[in-house]
């Protein structure tokens, strides 16, 4: 995943304390994503999206990367399904992968 993604994923922890994840891509082509958190366990998001996706990837408890072939809509679902702890917020950017560098606040989704 390029170095600003991963950047921008670093800095939406330090803002958002539950999951904070960049998917970029398209329903036809598949997303590549980058999830990180400072107060969940990034590892049991990967192997819940292996389990219902059949995403790629891997890494470490801190930040996951990789690529899945989902739609939007059924990532957004996902998101708005994860349980995180309370009083904890997380973030989820959907950006068009030429653009990546260009996302702005109307691509944020917040379930």
């Amino acid at each position: 995943m390029p170095l600003p993604l991963r950047n921008a994923v670093n800095s939406l922890t330090e803002k958002y304390s539950g999951y904070c994840g960049i998917f970029a891509g398209d329903d036809a082509n598949g997303y590549r994503f980058i999830v990180g958190s400072s107060s969940c366990n990034c590892q049991e998001l990967a192997t819940r999206m292996r389990q219902e996706f059949q995403a790629k990837g891997g890494g470490s408890a801190p930040m996951i990367q990789g690529n899945v072939g989902a739609t939007a809509e059924a990532l957004r679902k996902m998101w708005g399904d994860l349980v995180v702890p309370a009083n904890h917020s997380t973030a989820l950017v959907n950006c068009q992968v030429p653009a990546f560098l260009g996302w702005n606040a109307s691509d944020l989704f917040f379930p």
